[in-house]
This record gives C-alpha cells, sequence and structure tokens, in this order.
C-alpha cells in the first residue's frame, strides 16, 4: 500500500471514530456521560488507528445492538439452558426477539466463559464492557458507553468468538 493510501485509510479511521451522530443533543449526551463517568478524552495517536476492530466504525446503533449480542452469548448456559420465561421475555423487551433467538440458537456453538445471569437492564452495560475490554486502552474512549464493570472477566479466544459471531450476525440483519 502506498503511503499516501495509508493515510487516507488512516484519516478515514479517525474521522469514524470521533463521528457523533444525531447533532448537538447526541454530543451534549455523550459530553455529560463523559463527566459522569470520569473518563478523559481519548488520545488515540495515528499508531493507534490500525489497531482499530472495524466494528468500532459503526454507527451508535449497530455498536449497540453489537453490545446486546455480545452480553446475550456471554451469559452462555444461563441463557441456552434457561425455562424462566418472564425473565426471557423482560430481555426480548430489551434486546428484542429476533436477537434474543439469535443468541440462544447460537450459545451452543460458542466457547464457554466464567459468565452470569444478567437482568435485562444490565445488557447493555456488559455488553460495552466486554467490547471496551477487546480494544487497546487508546482506543477505550471511543465507544458510547464509557462504564466498565469491574465484575466481568472473559477468555481473549472466547471473547473474540462472541465478537465475531456477533459481528457477523449484524453484517447479516
Amino acid at each position: 500500500m502506498r503511503a499516501a493510501d495509508q493515510r487516507a485509510t488512516l484519516a478515514a479511521i479517525g474521522n469514524d471514530l470521533v463521528a457523533v451522530e444525531g447533532g448537538p443533543g447526541s454530543r451534549r449526551a455523550a459530553l455529560f456521560l463523559k463527566q459522569l463517568s470520569g473518563c478523559e478524552d481519548p488520545a488515540a495517536c495515528f499508531t493507534d488507528l490500525p489497531s482499530a476492530p472495524a466494528w468500532l466504525r459503526l454507527p451508535a446503533a449497530a455498536q449497540h445492538k453489537l453490545a446486546l449480542r455480545v452480553a446475550l452469548l456471554w451469559m452462555g448456559d444461563a441463557l441456552g439452558g434457561s425455562i424462566d420465561g418472564a425473565w426471557l421475555g423482560k430481555l426480548a423487551e430489551v434486546a428484542g426477539e429476533d436477537l434474543l433467538d439469535w443468541a440462544i440458537a447460537t450459545v451452543p456453538e460458542m466457547p464457554a466463559a466464567p459468565s452470569r445471569r444478567l437482568e435485562p437492564d444490565e445488557l447493555e452495560i456488559y455488553g460495552f464492557s466486554l467490547l471496551r475490554a477487546q480494544l487497546p486502552m487508546a482506543l477505550r474512549g471511543y465507544l458510547p458507553w464509557r462504564a466498565d464493570h469491574l465484575a466481568l472477566s472473559c477468555p481473549s479466544e472466547a471473547l473474540d468468538a462472541f465478537i465475531a459471531a456477533s459481528v457477523d450476525a449484524g453484517g447479516r440483519a
């Protein structure tokens, strides 16, 4: 790849990472979330940009669905083996029935990871925390949800598999 092509690629990645959708209201909300979570402004440099995964460049709505998919897969056996209709119904209200059905069908193909049953209002924070765990430190601040859940752990191979399956499902949706 020529130097000019490399610079153009890095510029495109950088533009995607700093783009904020939705106009002034979304920018104010992102600033408010940043202040609440005590995060510094992200400080990536050109050398960090090639390590940005393609999913980090997705629009905020697509990243939100990705986070929900990853959290559902992380629950593994708790999700796949549940017969608790009330809990599954609440998960479907948050994630959508199609996404929940996809996750239940996909869980048997995924590697096992230490997890627990999540409540519906925890899906987003766990999903974004898992996504952030895969990012280099300099790129973590570019996700819209900036809070980390401290009780979270996932082997990198399992996390990679969850994210790959989730990205693939998002591409087909």
